[in-house]
């Protein structure tokens, strides 16, 4: 019935006089108010409520281009305060969790802090913790195996040792060493069962092996993902504005 009724509708001169009134009005209060709209942001943010500040200036309409500008400079000093904060809470849950000996729950955690902000160096410390734990148990474990000649055992300890970490050198040549003690017929084996392990190590393996890509990658994904959602609320105010 609403829809019928607004077929029905005709405009006239006054109409779109009103109407183009109402929207310079809105144009009006956004500009005279910017100031108060930035600092309710502002406010939001020192309170932690970051996704609240965030929605309040990308509520800003893009027709209003001198407030509009200044909520997306503001916008993104509170994503990068965002961004700190759960920086800083990350890097706590790690170092409870390397407290506790939870080295892959820890690693997990990790993985998840952005390069570009202030902490992301004490998450990188963490992380050659984490690694050289790794790296150290792994290793051993390879070690006690090759000593007992149980050689499978010995590979697939290899495998777990991330390539990052300090001990990557030793962990290549024990490898190279338990191959050279091996007959011909075992080295085939050998190479036919490490290529068995490929696939089950590379998962392994990304599971501690951190790397400058993967943080990238991550970030990437971060930074479209907020200019996908902020020009999701722009475009949506400016459906309603219109």
């Amino acid at each position: 019935a609403l829809m019928a009724g607004l077929k029905e509708f005709k405009s006239n001169r006054g109409f779109s006089e009103f109407v183009n009134e109402i929207k310079q009005k809105i144009i009006d209060f956004y500009e005279s108010n910017c100031d108060f709209i930035l600092t309710d942001a502002e406010t939001n943010a020192k309170n932690d409520n970051f996704d609240n500040a965030l929605t309040i200036l990308a509520g800003v309409p893009t027709v209003c281009k001198s407030c509009y500008d200044r909520a997306q400079e503001k916008s993104r000093e509170v994503y990068l305060q965002k961004l700190e904060r759960e920086c800083q809470a990350l890097v706590a849950e790690a170092s409870s969790l390397i407290a506790a000996e939870e080295w892959e729950s820890a690693a997990g955690v990790l993985k998840k802090v952005l390069p570009g902000i202030s902490c992301h160096a004490e998450a990188v410390a963490l992380i050659e913790k984490v690694e050289t734990h790794w790296c150290g148990v792994n290793l051993g474990k390879a070690k006690g195996f090759q000593q007992a000649k149980d050689f499978d055992q010995a590979a697939q300890f290899l495998s777990l040792v991330p390539t990052t970490s300090p001990c990557a050198e030793d962990a290549d040549a024990l490898g190279k060493k338990i191959y050279g003690e091996l007959t011909a017929i075992e080295q085939r084996d050998w190479e036919f069962k490490m290529t068995q392990y490929d696939d089950k190590m590379r998962v392994e393996q990304r599971n501690f092996d951190f790397s400058v890509n993967k943080f990238e990658r991550s970030a990437d994904r971060e930074d479209r993902a907020l200019d996908l959602e902020d020009k999701r609320l722009n475009k949506s105010m400016d459906l309603a504005f219109e």
